[in-house]
């Protein structure tokens, strides 16, 4: 970054700790404390303490929380970051090892707030809702805060807002561009535009579908979907699983059952097993008796992943209709591989 007149500390103060800093240098003003707490569903209540990077006084609290506030009747865990995604049920844990801590007022509810600057997927807020009652709290919403009448004129909270308006106004322009898909910000707006639309228009035929996105040129994201009748995949070593992949905006979705040969409870690893410990008979059966509808394709993989697909392209404006049409034929499938499994 080249020398300026008018420098910006937070175009070189990027990091969750330079982010958690401001957040706590924020909440000792008025204005912006009680528009952040009335976010978090906190009202009519004033600030008592502020902790920063706290450890819980318990042996098992593993980590720090972000910035514990208590207030005059309530404890607010803020879990911050900038770009990356809440891991190791990080906020739980907090909460549990609060209720634990021997220094805590245990008559004081425990209020958990997410804060991120960076893009808030829908898929990440239904993974934490799921988890524990919690508030969201996006760029958006700091900016606001930035602005009340008593923080505007500061001259921290002038830089602060300054540099992060033109971040909020970037990420505006891209949630209603039309996506390029070559970045991973496009790739992670678009899967979770695509997975949202799947959960909203296929008549609840599937029970779930979430998004993932590896990192690497060679890795293709893909949208995992399950039905009523079946439970979330959590290791697709020996059983089937169902997949909307979407390679590039230039190639149709692809539609994939997907199976591997070994079973990771058995010693298997993708890494180590040579395709020559695979059970062949079993293989050759599968490929017997696999139902294989209009359209479908059969391709066996055999040097990377020791996997088996079935797989059907279909153009993005048809995806819906053939999900809903498809289904049973993806139901045969399944049970045409397990009958064997």
């Amino acid at each position: 970054m080249k020398p300026t007149e008018n420098p910006n500390i937070f175009d070189f103060a990027t990091s969750e700790l330079s982010q958690d800093a401001f957040i706590c240098y924020m909440l000792n003003f008025d204005a912006p404390a009680k528009l952040f707490l009335e976010k978090c569903n906190i009202t009519g209540e004033k600030i008592v303490n502020i902790k920063r990077q706290y450890s819980a006084n318990t042996p098992k609290c593993k980590g720090h929380i972000d910035i514990l506030v208590e207030t005059e009747k309530h404890y607010l865990i803020i879990e911050d970051k900038t770009g990356t995604n809440e891991h190791g049920n990080q906020i739980q844990r907090y909460c549990d090892a609060l209720l634990k801590d021997s220094s805590s007022d245990k008559n004081k509810p425990i209020h958990a707030c997410y804060v991120k600057t960076d893009y808030l997927s829908e898929q990440e807020k239904n993974d934490l809702k799921e988890k524990h009652p919690i508030s969201f709290i996006c760029l958006k919403d700091l900016l606001d805060c930035c602005v009340t009448q008593q923080f505007k004129d500061n001259s921290i909270a002038k830089q602060w807002y300054e540099h992060f308006v033109k971040n909020y106004n970037f990420m505006q322009e891209e949630l209603t561009k039309e996506l390029s898909y070559k970045t991973q910000n496009d790739k992670r707006i678009y899967l979770d535009r695509l997975t949202t639309k799947i959960k909203k228009e296929t008549d609840n035929l599937y029970k779930d579908a979430w998004w993932f996105l590896a990192s690497g040129a060679d890795k293709t994201p893909h949208i995992e979907l399950c039905w009523p009748e079946r439970k979330k995949v959590t290791n697709h070593w020996g059983q089937p699983a169902f997949y909307v992949m979407p390679e590039n905006k230039e190639k149709p979705l692809r539609l994939v059952v997907k199976y591997h040969f070994y079973d990771a409870e058995k010693g298997g690893s993708r890494i180590k097993t040579p395709y020559s410990d695979v059970d062949k008979e079993k293989l050759e059966e599968i490929r017997k008796n696999l139902p294989q509808p209009e359209g479908w394709k059969v391709k066996n993989v055999k040097k990377k992943d020791l996997l088996m697909l079935i797989e059907k392209e279909v153009k993005e404006e048809d995806l819906i209709n053939t999900l809903k049409a498809e289904k049973k034929n993806i139901e045969k499938i399944f049970a045409a591989i397990e009958a064997i499994n």
